[in-house]
């Protein structure tokens, strides 16, 4: 008997606080990174990792909508939206260069 798959789960507060070692993590690991691209939840957790470790670096945030299908239901200009944030980034990430 085959089962349907398990439903998603959105994160929440608690997830985003267990993920910031690995944040920290992956973040040191992307040496050249100018410029921080996230939607609503994943700035909140970049704003706690700034905050709460002593060696973070500080890089610039944009907020854009989540690039998942469902985010993009019945958001009118959703492509236009995720379009202007990664112009944004690639200015932002331009002058921001070592």
């Amino acid at each position: 008997m085959c089962r349907p798959p398990p439903r998603t789960v959105n994160a929440k507060d608690a997830d985003g606080q267990a993920a910031l070692p690995y944040l920290y993590e992956f973040v040191t690991l992307l040496t050249e990174l100018r410029v921080v691209v996230m939607g609503s939840f994943a700035g909140r957790r970049w704003f706690r990792y700034l905050i709460c470790d002593p060696d973070s670096r500080v890089l610039p945030l944009l907020g854009a909508p989540h690039t998942s299908n469902r985010a993009r239901i019945g958001r009118p200009g959703f492509e236009n939206d995720i379009l202007v944030a990664m112009v944004k980034a690639k200015q932002v990430a331009w002058n921001h260069r070592p």
